[in-house]
């Protein structure tokens, strides 16, 4: 079961972390900043660095308070 990220179309995230960009297929590493895994998505000419376990609570963790 997977998901596409809201705001980066080409990229799509899976339960166990893994990132995949639907155009290439190349799969996206983390890197680690100040202890926390980061991934590096473009989209339209913008980058932006975003933190894995945020993306992942955000597509597969039900929030009803949100």
């Amino acid at each position: 079961m997977h998901t596409k990220i809201k705001g980066f179309p080409n990229y799509d995230i899976y339960p166990d972390g893994l990132i995949i960009n639907t155009k290439t297929k190349n799969i996206k590493k983390p890197c680690i900043i100040r202890k926390y895994n980061y991934v590096d998505l473009r989209y339209k000419g913008k980058r932006k660095n975003l933190r894995l376990g945020r993306l992942l609570a955000q597509h597969f963790i039900d929030n009803s308070l949100n």
